[in-house]
């Protein structure tokens, strides 16, 4: 029986509490039968417009030229 890689999930969150969304969505993910690792980022051309954000996405990746679609297996 082979065992299943985790699903990669690029999340850009813009919304307006980042920290709220991503507990949210992290629970939402645990709740899958599948095994989800979830990449929070924001476009590098975004403006955030509180320095509250700031702080909510210290772990936050940042994209310069927009996601790219990867099919097939790693």
């Amino acid at each position: 029986m082979s065992e299943i890689s985790p699903l990669s999930v690029l999340v850009v969150n813009l919304m307006p509490d980042k920290a709220k969304t991503q507990q949210q969505l992290t629970a939402f993910f645990k709740q899958s039968k599948l095994t989800i690792k979830p990449t929070f980022c924001y476009p590098a051309t975004h403006r955030f417009r509180t320095s509250k954000s700031l702080i909510d996405i210290k772990n936050y990746v940042e994209f310069l030229n927009g996601p790219r679609l990867i099919v097939g297996r790693f």
